[in-house]
């Protein structure tokens, strides 16, 4: 086969999301990358999430990706960063076993309907001359001579253009250490009139895992794990004995991965809207040869988590009654002896799931839908509750002598002799880096982080370097708990090029190439999550393009907006403002992060994964039920809430405070103290409703005041993007525009305030000014 619909260059995860996501709306993928068994291989850090990053993991998750539901099922230890804050700035992020990530990577990707896996080495994107005067990519040419024709080309080339690994004064060409640079296609980019600059980025030393002196080192559990007093010690046991048995340390979920045969197909099942595209592929699991009992006991879970999470009875023979009322089609839960119910109810750390990213967790989780990653997550659960088994951190810090041999050695650091050009990650500095700019502080911490559940290499996070190799082993045995540490991996530092990303449409095609997209590193962005949220926007735009085109939808593209993803925002950053550093998502980048929770995720973006049909039909009818019942009951909030002896009575039954004068109901319901369980058992009119749609009720009502106010700042903005710009409107003489602004403006003469946002380079500060004078001028005619 030599023609494809898309093509796609890079198989990190800019490019797996990018060629599952076109496979999965129908059409003809194929995924070009240098070595297959690296297929979304976690080059750096081994985590998935965190602040703003955990926002775009359940954003692309939300939109049909794979990146969460693929940590749910690798993930060996899962946190909710800023718990104590408020559920804007809250991250989940997960540590991953990534060899098992990216062994779940590869076989989802060479199991996809519709997907190719090819291993190879692009030298050359072929384009010709199309009719809008502007070269057109047509495919592509392999290092072997092969030539590979497809209607829309992807390029996800991570680090790999130019590449250049440095350890100190050593230097190779390689996209990531052990693997080959793309040097042909970097000049073939150049020639092709694609301007590339290069920017820095870099990674920490591995270290033994048996060689780490553990035992005076704080440890860092996730939030799995019951950390309190009473845990503690077991905890401690279970590590200690992991720890002094390492040659067995290869988890269940490693042993049984090595038996994935997951077959992935095309589901068919019926659209819930009217929209005329081609029936979804998507993925669904073969049936095997699990045991009848385990789907007995599977089931019997999920009725045991459903009776629990809608039940508050301790008394045996009170649930029993419970059981038999709600549960009368099902003898399941008949099997469940007394001693069993009161040793589940008593151990309440089983009655909480760890933080997980996936619909697909969810729904199983909760409606028991077999999905592509149920048989892994059924390895994960207990007692119907996600709690696969986490491994800690450990923690521990530079010092005075540390500090000491890095400035001794600046003058052999590759980032101060000048050996190093390209711009670094401001929010992610090397040590040295971070001892020549705060000089003044004694000690940084750092993070030992495990890469698997077989614990053999620990990864230093806060210790990124490129120094030479003798500098680091002096600078790790200077740090507590790493005295004789053993370097299993140096710690190394990487320049390559990127091309400016104001060269792109919002769609992520390029200006100066059609047909030809750009996601991931490419485009000046670092991280794990920003990539995936790329490549599953390239690849969904290079799939409208082709459907459209084929009149087989009636969307052309899909261009997220600022008030609705960190998606949107992330994007129109990177294609007005540009970027001369590596650029990385934060909450702090998005006006109205408020109403972008990662909570309401799947509810921001339901619209276009509905139209779309990027999700299983039975999660967005879910979604649909939970957005009606929030919806409906959000009147309920606005009532009154009066100090009656009823009322009063009724919250000391859950546990709950009193209070004294009489206030909104939102007041009660908003309490950090309330739960799904609570709510049901105060108000009979949230009894049918589920915990996702409950939460967002509690959240509504915690925060109804800021929330409102900003809902009506993105109608105010969506009203004023939409005034109109005369044709002949005189930018020249407006104070407040830059010469760069005006220039650019009265070149593309958008008609509307919305086109004049998306050109490159109009910041938002600029708009207000124009939008001022477009005020002024309608006024005064």
């Amino acid at each position: 086969m030599n023609n494809y619909d898309v093509i796609v260059i890079g198989g990190g995860h800019a490019g797996l999301e990018a060629s599952f996501i076109t496979a999965k709306m129908g059409l003809h993928t194929l995924l070009i990358t240098h070595l297959i068994d690296n297929i979304a291989l976690a080059s750096c850090n081994p985590a998935v999430g965190g602040l703003g990053k955990g926002h775009l993991v359940k954003e692309v998750d939300s939109l049909g990706g794979l990146m969460g539901a693929i940590t749910d099922i690798s993930g060996l230890q899962y946190r909710i960063l800023n718990a104590s804050k408020g559920p804007a700035v809250r991250g989940t992020r997960a540590q991953i076993d990534m060899d098992l990530y990216r062994r779940y990577a590869r076989d989802f990707a060479l199991h996809t309907h519709g997907l190719e896996v090819m291993q190879g080495n692009v030298v050359e994107i072929l384009c010709e001359d199309s009719k809008d005067s502007i070269k057109q990519a047509v495919g592509v040419k392999l290092s072997i001579g092969k030539e590979i024709y497809a209607k829309k080309v992807i390029l996800t080339s991570g680090t790999f253009l130019n590449g250049k690994v440095h350890i100190g004064t050593h230097t190779s060409n390689n996209g990531r250490i052990g693997e080959i640079s793309s040097n042909e296609l970097s000049e073939n980019l150049k020639r092709l009139g694609i301007p590339l600059s290069r920017l820095k980025t870099g990674t920490c030393p591995r270290i033994l895992g048996t060689s780490i002196e553990s035992k005076h080192l704080q440890k860092h559990y996730g939030d799995a794990i019951n950390a309190s007093l009473e845990h503690e010690e077991e905890m401690n046991e279970i590590w200690e004995e992991d720890s002094n048995n390492s040659q067995n340390l290869e988890s269940r979920e490693n042993i049984e991965s090595k038996n994935v045969d997951s077959k992935v197909d095309s589901n068919n099942s019926q659209n819930l809207d009217s929209n005329n595209l081609p029936p979804a592929h998507h993925p669904t699991i073969e049936k095997d040869s699990i045991e009848s009992n385990h789907n007995e006991n599977n089931q019997k879970d999920l009725l045991l988590r459903n009776a629990i999470e809608k039940s508050d009875f301790k008394d045996w023979q009170a649930f029993q009654n419970f059981i038999h009322k709600n549960y009368n089609e099902t003898k399941e839960l008949d099997s469940i002896s007394e001693r069993e119910y009161n040793a589940i109810i008593n151990e309440s750390f089983l009655k909480q799931d760890a933080p997980y990213f996936s619909l697909l967790t969810h729904h199983y989780l909760n409606y028991g839908k077999k999905n592509l990653i149920s048989r892994y997550l059924d390895k994960r659960l207990e007692h119907g509750y996600f709690r696969p088994h986490e491994l800690p951190c450990f923690v521990t810090y530079t010092n005075e002598t540390t500090h000491k041999i890095i400035e001794s050695n600046f003058h052999l650091a590759p980032l101060f002799t000048g050996q190093i050009q390209g711009t670094g990650p401001r929010y992610c500095p090397s040590i040295e880096d971070k001892i020549n700019r705060f000089r003044d502080k004694e000690r940084h911490q750092l993070f030992l982080e495990p890469q698997t559940y077989a614990a053999s290499e620990y990864y230093v996070n806060g210790l990124s370097t490129s120094l030479p190799f003798e500098v680091q082993e002096s600078v790790i045995h200077s740090i507590e708990g790493l005295q004789n540490a053993k370097i299993t991996r140096y710690g190394y530092a990487i320049e390559y090029d990127y091309s400016q990303p104001t060269n792109l449409y919002h769609t992520l095609e390029s200006k100066i190439i059609s047909s030809l997209y750009f996601a991931g590193q490419i485009n000046g962005t670092t991280g794990y999550e920003e990539a995936a949220a790329q490549g599953i926007t390239a690849g969904i735009n290079a799939a409208l393009s082709i459907l459209y085109s084929q009149g087989k939808t009636s969307r052309k593209n899909l261009i997220f907006d600022r008030s609705e993803s960190y998606i949107g925002v992330m994007i129109d950053d990177l294609v007005t403002k540009g970027t001369n550093e590596p650029y990385r998502v934060f909450t702090s980048r998005a006006e109205y992060r408020l109403l972008l929770r990662e909570d309401n995720a799947c509810f921001r973006l339901l619209k276009y994964a509905k139209e779309l049909r990027l999700l299983d039909d039975s999660i967005i009818a879910q979604l649909e039920i939970d957005k009606k019942d929030i919806e409906s009951n959000l009147y309920i909030l606005d009532e009154d809430y009066t100090p009656s002896m009823e009322h009063l009575s009724l919250l000391e039954s859950i546990g709950e405070s009193g209070f004294s004068n009489k206030c909104k109901f939102s007041q009660i319901i908003g309490r950090d103290s309330m739960n799904a369980k609570k709510l049901r058992r105060l108000d009979s009119r949230f009894s049918n409703l589920s915990t996702r749609a409950l939460k967002q009720l509690q959240i509504y009502a915690k925060y109804k005041d800021y929330i409102v106010k900003q809902e009506a700042q993105i109608k105010r903005s969506e009203k004023n993007l939409s005034l109109k710009i005369p044709s002949d409107f005189d930018y020249k003489n407006i104070s407040g525009l830059s010469l760069e602004v005006i220039e650019k403006l009265s070149k593309e003469r958008p008609t509307t305030l919305k086109e004049a946002s998306l050109i490159s380079g109009i910041t938002p500060a600029s708009l207000e000014v124009l939008e001022l004078h477009l005020c002024i001028k309608h006024h005064k005619s």
